[in-house]
């Protein structure tokens, strides 16, 4: 079994995490110290149209241990912190995926991070966050994975594999081009 981090305990990371819980995937979720606090004595509350569910999510301020796939939820301004607060824990046989809008988080990572290890990705699916250990699921959404600096490969199939059990996944061979557009049709 694949153990994943999720780094960044905001709306999208906090939603990734529990849907991968609740799909069986060990899964850590890591944050600032008052949301650990709130998700590890209360759990992690997820309000949808249909109500709402508490889950209970293993939290943690920074990677205790080496993991097979982290997930980089943060805010692009963020990576580099988040990158600095565990790299220790980050081998070179560890997937990184990122979730951020825009190619810059790539980017950013590339400098520390071999970009054959690299997995870009386009969440389709929202959510808000509301205080700590609390977020709204606005809707659901696919989940489009694939390799910014290289042709995927066996590292997207694993993540896509992982992934799948709580998100509609779909693999791209043209993530960067498809987030240039996003950005376009954002703006």
């Amino acid at each position: 079994m694949q153990r994943i981090a999720v780094i960044g305990a905001g709306a999208i990371g906090s939603v990734v995490a529990a849907n991968l819980t609740k799909a069986g995937v060990d899964v850590a979720l890591i944050g600032r110290q008052g949301q650990v606090d709130a998700v590890n004595k209360n759990g992690l509350v997820v309000k949808k149209f249909d109500g709402q569910e508490t889950i209970r999510v293993k939290a943690l301020p920074k990677l205790d241990k080496e993991y097979d796939l982290v997930i980089f939820t943060v805010k692009t301004q963020d990576i580099e912190d988040a990158y600095q607060a565990n790299h220790q824990c980050l081998p070179v046989t560890t997937n990184i995926l990122t979730t951020q809008n825009g190619v810059q988080a790539d980017n950013l990572l590339s400098s520390h991070i071999e970009p054959e290890r690299i997995i870009s990705s386009i969440v389709m699916f929202g959510a808000t966050y509301t205080k700590p250990g609390e977020v709204t699921y606005n809707f659901p959404g696919d989940w489009i994975i694939g390799k910014p600096f290289s042709a995927n490969d066996l590292r997207v199939a694993e993540a896509e594999e992982v992934l799948k059990k709580a998100f509609p996944v779909v693999v791209t061979g043209e993530i960067a081009g498809m987030k240039w557009l996003k950005l376009f049709v954002n703006f």
